[in-house]
């Protein structure tokens, strides 16, 4: 599972020497895709686990240290900040909930930190999702990223509290 293409077509520098954003919306198609799988308190935590345990994945991030997950400070949002990703609470329980993708999302935040949305975390971002979702689902972002790659996107929280943004 080779990406590293997607690596030297996303994260070029724009002529002027910045690096263009390319936000929430092109992640609409991963919402909308087949592999999709919502995870719960401990399974998110186990999502985690595979993906560090993964010899690939340590030896692309030999530095990363796992983070913490935990019930965030707002109800319709998943975030990153210092060593602990936060998610939604389930309605139910109260613990926290996310689909892989997000798990994904929120993980590149730390593993690519000052790179907030640009085309280094989109990239790192759709390696990732090749890697620990499908071949197919990191094609998709990829071709998304391109032809959508706008701000604007908020997906629907799938528990009905009203729109849940993914990231911060």
């Amino acid at each position: 599972m080779n990406a590293w293409w997607l690596l030297l077509a996303l994260g070029q520098e724009d002529r002027d020497g910045s690096q263009t954003p390319t936000l929430y919306r092109a992640e609409k198609a991963l919402f909308e895709h087949g592999d999709i799988r919502w995870l719960h308190d401990g399974q998110i935590g186990g999502f985690l686990d595979s993906v560090f345990d993964d010899p690939w994945f340590r030896r692309q991030f030999p530095k990363a240290i796992k983070p913490s997950v935990a019930v965030g400070r707002f109800s319709d949002r998943s975030y990153a900040e210092g060593g602990t990703l936060y998610f939604p609470g389930h309605p139910k329980t109260g613990r926290p909930t996310a689909c892989n993708f997000s798990v994904l999302h929120e993980l590149t935040h730390t593993l690519a930190p000052g790179h907030n949305h640009d085309r280094v975390f989109a990239a790192t971002y759709a390696v990732l999702v090749t890697r620990f979702v499908s071949e197919e689902a990191g094609r998709e972002l990829a071709r998304s990223y391109r032809q959508n790659g706008k701000p604007g996107w908020v997906p629907k929280n799938s528990y009905g509290s009203g729109p849940a943004k993914t990231t911060r």
